[in-house]
């Protein structure tokens, strides 16, 4: 806690600071204003942001609350560990150790803190941050999207490769679930089924398909080349 009352007094000190500037821009302002809210300050051998020493200040305190000490399965005594763990979020790029118990019966292994935040153990990026990049994704060519990111989080940036990943997977996930409902409607009615399969046509030779590439989603033009 008193690393945190330190990082305000001098989070304040910039806020004095701000008082003096004299008139500029609004975008000069706004990054002024960024930087001041994601500035680093030097405490012992290490910087932090605010809210980074916030943040993990929190998950610090959680993570002992939530030590475990029987197993969920079989409530054996479980063996304690702390694993050490990375995690970008739109407030600062995270580090935190949490425990992970496991059970020397069932070998059921936990992760406590990261169920909580509802996060994955391999989990390297929040939900937040992950639903950004596959907006901007679908949204921008990749490259554009690294640098709408980069403004956005200003303490990290994604790549256009892990931005490209991210909106490929999200694609093919939607193009799954639709196909899935299609299925799923025509299971118990056989009078659509019909109709559904007799729409189709079939062509000898078959005909090649254009596909567009959708910022790296690739759909079907539903046309036929010639």
């Amino acid at each position: 806690m008193e690393n945190i009352t330190e990082l305000g007094e001098l989070w304040q000190e910039e806020i004095k600071n701000l008082a003096n500037i004299q008139p500029e821009s609004l975008d000069a302002l706004e990054n002024r204003i960024q930087d001041i809210l994601h500035l680093s300050f030097r405490r012992v051998t290490e910087e932090q942001s605010l809210g980074k020493a916030m943040t993990e200040w929190k998950l610090d305190e959680w993570n002992s609350s939530l030590r475990k000490e029987k197993c969920s399965k079989c409530d054996s005594k479980v063996h304690n560990r702390k694993r050490s763990k990375q995690i970008l979020t739109t407030v600062a790029n995270i580090d935190y150790e949490r425990y992970m118990s496991s059970c020397p019966k069932c070998k059921h292994t936990e992760y406590p803190l990261d169920e909580v935040l509802g996060i994955q153990p391999l989990q390297r990026m929040s939900s937040s941050v992950d639903e950004l990049a596959m907006l901007c994704g679908a949204s921008w060519d990749y490259g554009k999207s690294e640098y709408v990111l980069s403004k956005f989080l200003r303490h990290d940036k994604l790549s256009h490769e892990t931005i490209q990943e991210k909106t490929n997977a999200a694609g093919s996930s939607i193009s799954k679930e639709l196909e899935g409902s299609k299925i799923k409607a025509l299971e118990d009615n056989k009078r659509l089924q019909g109709d559904y399969f007799e729409s189709m046509k079939l062509w000898n030779p078959p005909k090649l398909r254009i596909y567009m590439d959708m910022d790296g989603v690739m759909i079907n033009s539903s046309r036929f080349a010639e």
